[in-house]
């Protein structure tokens, strides 16, 4: 190894390192808003997974950048100038090429980007997905909601006395719990709730640390929840005064934000699973309400991650069938470069209406949460967008590069490119994504329990991919019915495609509800001991 060489792999460790230890303090930095409070997502997950998701974004960032200065952008050739011996470093600066500085600009671009905290950063859209892969963000939030906007359930006279008991000054009565949420005797009672809650969780070892972190302010909330209690009970003795009441009514309102804060990052840290953490909100007092779909970001992402590699799997498949089974004395053209432009042709017509159904479905949910009805006109209306939306898509992908590319045009070649024309002649393109489009609607509505076993998960996907390819198969073979004298091979790869991209599309569409959980008037609190 030359001295060249040993100053270019120094250059680069040092900026990958340079490159994973600001990662490593941006990804310590990043917060969570839980009210007027920001939140660090360490406090409310296991250190597990806090550290295999911080160690997975030091990592993804510092394999980026090392590639960057190594392969896409390389250093190599500005340190071979500079430091080859060739001439005088001052003649060398000077005669430096232009290109020869961009790896630097872009290296120095990249450090910045991941230490920069802006939401238009796209190394922090990075750092944020990589982090949100275990949803704990998303279910602190929620269970952070819960304990804010329900009101108190299944508090019974036993325990309204043993709260009324332990409180230093006589301001809690037990008809405090039954008055209207925006009254002071009710939000004052609703935090000696939470904070006779928070009690269970003190004395156990696995959450010392919660009230011991200074940011999550133990401390305040215990001296803001005695000063409360001398203030509600003078407050109650006195006249009544309209400034003194806001001012009271603020004060208990700072004091649930804090109390629910803590209890979300305790309830989401002590849960190991999402049953337990709904049925600890529950005996907290909380009335969660059960969406029907949830991660929706997920499924996307599954669709689309099915959609590349069915697309690339179902044009390697009907090359090697058509080369060594179907018709081994004649070679079938592999079409590679068209691959990119197939897998971005499917988004299009697949993807982008399976979107717009999951959006109508969740807008359908708000209107009517708790329906357990079907709507097959709904069905009906998702089919007619995936048809129009994916026809669409065809006809002006299809019209507007018949003239370019005459081999993958399936539609007539014109000298003028006309819409209508060819959205008339895209029509069978449709057919497929509309039926997709009605079946994941269909499915959506479908409940799946969490619970079910693997085996007749499996089982069940197989038989969606093999009655999705027959549909695939016959319906492809349909609308390449113009290609069977014209060009053989490519209606053979098109139609194998098209059988596995149905199969696979129809095999991953299975989603997951969650069920009701029955609440329990004399459960207490889950604790360490079975939480772990």
């Amino acid at each position: 190894m030359t001295a060249v060489d040993i100053i270019d792999l120094v250059l680069r460790l040092a900026g990958t390192a340079a490159a994973g230890w600001l990662a490593f303090e941006s990804f310590q930095r990043r917060k969570i808003q839980l009210g007027d409070e920001p939140t660090l997502p360490r406090y409310f997950v296991r250190r597990g997974t806090y550290w295999f998701g911080l160690g997975s974004y030091c990592a993804v960032i510092a394999l980026l950048f090392f590639a960057l200065v190594t392969w896409w952008t390389p250093l190599k050739p500005l340190v071979e100038l500079l430091f080859g011996g060739k001439a005088a470093t001052a003649a060398l600066v000077a005669s430096v090429p232009g290109d020869l500085i961009l790896p630097i600009i872009l290296a120095a671009a990249f450090l910045l980007l991941v230490g920069w905290d802006t939401r238009f950063n796209p190394l922090l859209i990075v750092r944020d997905t990589v982090y949100d892969a275990s949803a704990n963000p998303r279910k602190v939030q929620k269970v952070y909601s819960v304990l804010r906007s329900t009101r108190l359930e299944r508090i019974d006279d036993a325990q309204r006395k043993e709260i009324t008991s332990r409180l230093l000054a006589s301001s809690l009565d037990l008809g405090d719990f039954d008055k209207a949420d925006s009254t002071v005797e009710y939000r004052w009672a609703r935090n000696c709730v939470l904070f006779e809650k928070m009690q269970a969780y003190t004395n156990e070892p696995s959450f010392s640390r919660f009230f011991a972190e200074p940011s999550l302010k133990w401390g305040d909330i215990c001296l803001s929840f005695n000063t409360a209690s001398e203030k509600v009970d003078a407050w109650k003795r006195t006249p009544p005064h309209y400034t003194k009441t806001l001012d009271l009514l603020e004060e208990l309102d700072t004091l649930n934000r804090l109390l629910c804060r803590l209890l979300a990052c305790i309830v989401i840290f002590g849960s190991d699973s999402e049953t337990s953490m709904w049925t600890t909100v529950t005996q907290l007092g909380g009335t969660p309400h059960q969406a029907r779909l949830k991660h929706t970001w997920k499924y996307l992402m599954t669709y689309a991650g099915a959609i590349v590699v069915a697309v690339m799997f179902g044009r390697e498949l009907s090359v090697l069938l058509y080369n060594q089974i179907f018709v081994p004395d004649e070679a079938l053209r592999h079409f590679s470069r068209e691959t990119f432009r197939w897998i971005i042709y499917a988004f299009a017509i697949f993807l982008l209406p399976i979107g717009l159904v999951f959006a109508a479905r969740l807008s359908s949910y708000r209107v009517m949460p708790d329906s357990a009805e079907r709507f097959y006109g709904f069905y009906v209306l998702m089919i007619v967008v995936g048809f129009l939306v994916s026809t669409a898509f065809t006809a002006l992908v299809l019209g507007l590069d018949a003239a370019q590319d005459a081999d993958f045009s399936l539609t007539a070649s014109e000298a003028e490119f006309s819409f209508t024309a060819s959205f008339v002649d895209s029509l069978r393109w449709g057919i497929l994504p509309a039926m997709m489009c009605g079946f994941v609607a269909w499915h959506m509505d479908s409940i799946v329990s969490e619970t079910e076993e693997k085996s007749v998960m499996v089982g069940k996907a197989v038989l969606r991919f093999v009655a999705w390819g027959i549909i695939g198969l016959v319906i492809t073979l349909y609308a390449t019915d113009d290609l069977r004298d014209v060009d053989a091979q490519l209606r053979f790869t098109v139609v194998l495609t098209n059988v596995v991209l149905l199969g696979a599309l129809g095999a991953v569409t299975r989603f997951k509800t969650i069920q009701s959980y029955v609440p329990q008037a004399d459960a207490a609190p889950q604790t360490a001991s079975n939480a772990a």
